[in-house]
């Protein structure tokens, strides 16, 4: 739904001749987020000004985590997030690009790598934990977790993903180790 308003931004951008390079960064959980974006915008596009957007606006693909809770306050443009959070960019995208000097974002050129880490340890567990939990009557995740059953589940299924994941990307085993015990403390947040 951003699309438009971003062609809309970058017809401006062409009839004001402003060739200053920008890089947009689609943080949603997609595979390819940023280049299916850059699509829907070439597509609202007319061909003079599409073939200028390829040339001065980079699309790089990202892998995103951080949760967002709910929030109480429906009027209140104000966002709570968790303390956590992870922002993986594809460096492959941004050659010569300033924003690769941004302190705390992980710049990889296996971008997949660390999408298929996050759908398979995070995003896998989390979803499983809510299911198991639902059967079991839990109303939330925390509530779900603090099942030692469920919990020691979810261990093992992130472990042995985990083990695949180390083999097919060379992630170093005990840092994904310490990644599975941040998410296990995560889904234990009661917020």
């Amino acid at each position: 739904f951003v699309a438009q308003n971003i062609a809309e931004a970058l017809k401006c951008k062409f009839e004001a001749k402003d060739t200053k390079k920008i890089t947009i960064i689609a943080c949603e959980n997609y595979i390819k987020a940023s280049s299916f974006l850059k699509e829907l915008v070439l597509e609202k596009l007319p061909e003079d000004v599409a073939t200028f957007t390829q040339e001065v606006v980079i699309f790089a693909d990202a892998a995103v985590d951080c949760i967002v809770p709910p929030s109480e306050n429906k009027e209140s443009l104000t966002v709570r997030v968790e303390a956590f959070y992870e922002l993986v960019v594809d460096k492959t995208a941004l050659i010569d690009s300033d924003l690769l000097a941004i302190p705390n974002i992980i710049f990889t050129d296996t971008i997949l790598a660390f999408v298929e880490r996050k759908l398979f340890t995070l995003n896998a567990a989390h979803a499983t934990t809510a299911y198991l939990g639902y059967i079991m009557g839990y109303k939330a995740i925390d509530e779900a977790i603090a099942d030692k059953n469920i919990r020691g589940f979810i261990q093992d299924m992130m472990t042995k993903n985990g083990e695949i994941l180390c083999r097919k990307h060379n992630f170093d085993a005990a840092e994904h180790t310490k990644y599975i015990q941040k998410i296990l403390k995560r889904f234990a947040n009661t917020y």
